[in-house]
């Protein structure tokens, strides 16, 4: 079984993943926020790569941040040009190398499972760099107008994608593409 690098998020309307705030309260609340098959989601995670500014919003440990609401307690490495000197948490680790080496820490990590990419710059890098396999996207019906962008790649090439699957779950519609390599 090969790992999968996932890129994994939430997303309103008109394409951002959190608001001006770095809010995700508005990703909440809506009918049919229970992604089907979320246990699954939860079991095929092996590991976790997140930037730090995730980790500085989320929490100093893996218990605070409640990854997949607390369902989710696999190591998680943070991508950070700043390392602190300790995470406190055995589960973290920082990798300040480069998105390529984080992600093949985290792939060393995830024990044949995948690897679920969270947040919006390191997995653009990720997505840019052509290390990501799918994307998994969760559709609120939310126009925010500002905020954090899913993606951006100035002056970069268009990722051509191939749409595996849409499942409608009440107000939320999940979509999982496959990225065309």
């Amino acid at each position: 079984m090969t790992v999968k690098v996932v890129w994994h998020t939430t997303m309103s309307i008109d394409g951002y993943i959190a608001d001006r705030n770095d809010s995700l309260d508005w990703a909440f609340g809506h009918d049919g926020w229970l992604v089907p098959h979320f246990d699954e989601i939860i079991a095929s995670a092996g590991a976790v790569l997140i930037g730090r500014r995730m980790y500085d919003l989320g929490a100093t440990s893996l218990a605070e941040a409640k990854l997949y609401g607390g369902a989710y307690a696999g190591p998680v490495f943070v991508l950070t040009r700043r390392p602190p000197e300790e995470s406190g948490d055995p589960a973290v680790v920082f990798v300040s190398t480069g998105a390529a080496d984080a992600l093949a820490h985290a792939r060393a990590a995830a024990s044949g499972k995948d690897v679920m990419v969270l947040g919006s710059s390191v997995a653009s890098q990720c997505l840019a760099a052509g290390l990501v396999d799918e994307l998994l996207i969760h559709q609120v019906p939310v126009l925010l107008g500002d905020g954090v962008r899913l993606f951006a790649n100035p002056g970069g090439p268009p990722v051509a994608l191939d749409m595996a699957d849409v499942n409608p779950a009440g107000q939320i519609t999940n979509l999982r593409l496959r990225v065309k390599k």
